[in-house]
């Protein structure tokens, strides 16, 4: 008995660490930094809320100080075409051009440890130019600054 007690225990923590779901879509805003000081990718995000209007400022590692991507306008979804975006939104998308890549991000918020702390960016990185390079995915987790 004590074994399947603790087991739900230890099932509701890790559905806890990484649950996604709906959020308000204030929640997104704020000044967010990579959880990962060795990261490679995005470094950090700054997203800025109005209504259902969203703004996303990225930061990418470059040596000696990070590149600034600029200020993007993103797109919220919600759960289906009739969603309050202000009450649920799951996501937002934001695309980065430059003249020899395109990056999609997709941002969620994951849950850490029961609350809304952490937001998860999938980074999708297309080149445009003649390098040969390989289109990649990154996966990157952001705290609140």
């Amino acid at each position: 008995m004590k074994k399947i007690a603790m087991g739900i225990v230890v099932g509701l923590l890790f559905m806890g660490i990484v649950s996604t779901a709906s959020a308000q879509i204030a929640q997104f805003a704020g000044n967010w930094v990579n959880t990962n000081s060795n990261t490679g990718g995005v470094t950090v995000l700054k997203i800025t809320i109005s209504g259902t209007n969203v703004m996303v400022h990225a930061w990418g590692k470059c040596h000696p100080t990070d590149c600034d991507w600029g200020n993007v306008q993103g797109f919220a979804y919600g759960p289906n075409v009739s969603s309050n975006l202000q009450a649920t939104a799951q996501v937002i998308t934001v695309i980065y051009k430059e003249s020899f890549a395109e990056t999609l991000l997709t941002i969620r918020h994951v849950r850490w440890f029961l609350f809304w702390k952490r937001l998860r960016a999938q980074v999708y990185t297309r080149f445009t130019d003649a390098s040969g390079r390989t289109n990649y995915e990154d996966v990157e987790t952001f705290r609140k600054r």
